[in-house]
């Protein structure tokens, strides 16, 4: 992470070449922004469908086949015939 002059945190990847022979080392530097931004969307869209399977998961467990289905397996979600 490269820090900016206004504290912000941007991904870099560096790397580093000696100058002919010498002590010195020259520094290159690639912005990672775009890539880090698609991983965070890629994580997003990961954990989303985890949380939607387990709203799946307890939904089958509970008896109900599909959230349709809730007032057919849940009587206390039925409304009362007159």
């Amino acid at each position: 992470m490269h820090k900016t002059t206004d504290g912000r945190s941007i991904p870099v990847l560096y790397c580093g070449m000696e100058i002919g022979g010498s002590d010195r080392v020259m520094t290159f530097g690639r912005d990672l922004s775009a890539a880090s931004t698609l991983q965070q969307r890629l994580l997003n869209a990961q954990q989303s469908v985890v949380r939607d399977y387990a709203r799946l998961r307890d939904t089958e467990e509970s008896g109900c086949a599909t959230p349709r289905s809730v007032t057919a397996c849940c009587p206390s979600n039925r409304r009362k015939r007159s």
